[in-house]
């Protein structure tokens, strides 16, 4: 889901634009789960179907420079108060950063997430009621209306029990309460991390039903993760947390790595 990344686009044209390679960074592990992390997906409002936001749609489509890979992207329409005025990307970040400066952000767009197989069974990692369930309303029961839920659809009874219990001893697991509009986390000073977290794999995708690639550019533990659990922690209810979501992992490093070399890659430090 990749809901989130840095850079505004104006074209019309449909070129791929070229991305930064990949390379190993200094104090890459070599084992990925050295260090855990967890995100819950950040949103902005939804769009309605009212002629303006059709006519914003629209503007979006005709301005936009698209790239072209195998999926399709959120659209942003950031209102800004400068002689600019409305502009619109497909980069998160670059939407996230105009919200924190006070600029409206509206999705226009939602991207067409893929998804491998029919789900049979499920796992609630983030939940009230933590667990792997057979039927999609007994997971939903646990996981609708909870405040920082994550939850994945598995192809089998046999997979969901293995990531769940690779979740269990990881510390991925956690026991969520009602949503609430409760006050974010406040945070001081970004400082830049001196080591990368850089995913290769996680149990944690063996037989889902939608495997997702995490880019946390600013959180309590920057990198690229390999499962949505996983990623979670590092940014959940964080005053000025931003990661983006993506379906490769090459897409998802060549946006971290992008970040690195823009020098806008963040470590949170929090208030005590």
């Amino acid at each position: 889901m990749a809901s989130s990344s840095d850079q505004t686009a104006s074209s019309s044209g449909k070129f791929k634009k070229p991305r930064p390679t990949a390379r190993i960074l200094p104090g890459q592990r070599s084992d990925p789960h050295d260090d855990d992390g967890h995100v819950t997906e950040i949103e902005i409002s939804s769009s309605s179907e009212s002629d303006e936001d059709v006519d914003d749609l629209t503007k979006a489509i005709n301005n936009l420079q698209l790239r072209q890979t195998s999926k399709d992207y959120t659209l942003y329409e950031i209102k800004n108060a400068n002689p600019e005025g409305t502009s619109v990307t497909d980069k998160w970040p670059v939407a996230h950063s105009a919200a924190q400066k006070g600029s409206p952000v509206k999705s226009l767009l939602k991207r067409d997430k893929k998804h491998q197989g029919i789900a049979v069974a499920y796992v609630a990692f983030r939940a009230s009621e933590p667990g792997v369930y057979a039927k999609w309303e007994d997971c939903r029961r646990c996981v609708s209306g909870q405040s920082g839920s994550v939850y994945l659809g598995y192809t089998s009874l046999a997979a969901a029990e293995a990531a769940y219990a690779f979740a269990v001893k990881k510390g991925l697991t956690a026991v969520t309460r009602q949503s609430i509009r409760a006050r974010p986390i406040l945070t001081t000073l970004y400082r830049c991390p001196t080591k990368h977290k850089i995913a290769s794999g996680s149990p944690i995708q063996n037989g889902a039903t939608r495997v997702s690639w995490h880019s946390v550019y600013v959180g309590l533990t920057p990198g690229v993760y390999a499962s949505y659990a996983e990623a979670a922690p590092s940014v959940a209810g964080i005053e000025g947390a931003c990661y983006e979501s993506w379906d490769s992992k090459q897409d998802a490093v060549a946006a971290y790595m992008a970040r690195v070399d823009a020098g806008r890659i963040g470590t949170v430090i929090l208030r005590v």
